[in-house]
């Protein structure tokens, strides 16, 4: 399962996962919307820019993989941001409020390969 909450909310399972840009004490791990929130494109750019960061660096190709291998596991993931509210659960086919599910769908796609 794979559920996406706001930043500071705590999640009481999961491993947790900051996906936002680095403010408020958390780190930009490379997953962090470039975008601004305003464009009312922004989903379909984040989604482009995305793949084209898990081509180009090594380093957020590995983290997509390693979060893909414990979501194929069974592990529950808690992927966090600071615009989603709450905690839900993501599932496909959901309308996109926050890049983290679109860091979710990938997640699920790499999962099934």
């Amino acid at each position: 399962m794979i559920r996406v909450g706001h930043a500071k909310q705590k999640s009481a399972e999961g491993h947790v996962i900051y996906c936002g840009r680095t403010f408020g004490g958390f780190r930009n791990i490379g997953l962090g919307n470039p975008f601004p929130a305003s464009d009312p494109q922004w989903p379909t750019k984040y989604e482009a820019w995305l793949r084209e960061q898990y081509k180009m660096n090594e380093g957020v190709r590995q983290l997509l993989w390693e979060l893909a291998c414990r979501y194929r596991q069974g592990e529950v993931l808690v992927l966090k941001c600071w615009c989603i509210k709450g905690d839900v659960q993501w599932q496909p086919g959901d309308a996109v409020v926050c890049h983290t599910q679109i860091v979710a769908k990938l997640i699920a796609k790499l999962a099934a390969l």
